[in-house]
């Protein structure tokens, strides 16, 4: 009996990554109109950035998330930082919606920006306001991973609370970011790799296009 459960979620848990993974988004310019995140200033300035978007190889997908993460991510004043820390889970939803897949079921990361289940029952107990997100809170934690996967709001919202609870630590932001990736903080934590590369990502051209609106 165990092991067709086990089967049924995995086959459950393998078509939710797919649908994730097909969804299709609207076209860059639909997303900009749309979003109060961004301000274009006349049709010509739209065109242009979404050219340049083009130029960057910035999918609708990417472009979608990278704005989600803006709009979640100002509320906390972070949403320069949850879009550099996409960015460098899974640029922006570019790469597969599961991480670590060696390290077992239950023990990967999901969704764009690669939380794990550990990390998202601990910010659902923090952060109670997150259950939204479920209609019976996240009982079970085969619906946390596929939510972790589908729904980019809550993966985001929960990521974006995961650098609160740093901030709200005291730590500086080399050590939030650290700490985000290692899940600890190290004693020269503005030299790690994972902080260089996420501060280089905030500063990068296809963020900075995005975070501006403008080119």
């Amino acid at each position: 009996m165990r092991t067709i459960t086990t089967i049924f979620l995995s086959v459950f848990l393998v078509l939710a990554t797919f649908s994730a993974v097909g969804q299709t988004e609207s076209s860059p310019i639909s997303v900009i109109v749309k979003s109060p995140v961004v301000k274009i200033s006349s049709e010509k300035s739209m065109a242009q950035f979404d050219k340049e978007l083009r130029r960057l190889n910035i999918s609708n997908e990417q472009l979608y998330v990278l704005l989600l993460a803006k709009k979640i991510g100002e509320k906390y004043n972070l949403g320069l930082s949850l879009m550099g820390v996409t960015w460098q889970e899974s640029k922006a939803g570019k790469f597969g919606p599961i991480g670590d897949i060696k390290a077992g079921f239950g023990r990967r990361s999901y969704g764009v920006c690669q939380v794990k289940v550990r990390t998202a029952r601990h910010m659902l107990h923090l952060y109670p306001e997150l259950r939204k997100y479920s209609r019976d809170g996240f009982s079970t934690d085969e619906e946390l991973i596929v939510a972790l996967i589908t729904n980019k709001t809550f993966n985001l919202d929960v990521a974006v609370h995961v650098l609160l609870s740093l901030r709200n630590q005291g730590l500086t932001w080399d050590e939030m970011m650290e700490a985000y990736n290692l899940g600890h903080v190290t004693k020269h934590p503005s030299r790690f790799k994972y902080t260089r590369e996420v501060a280089h990502n905030m500063h990068s051209r296809p963020l900075s296009v995005v975070d501006k609106g403008s080119i």
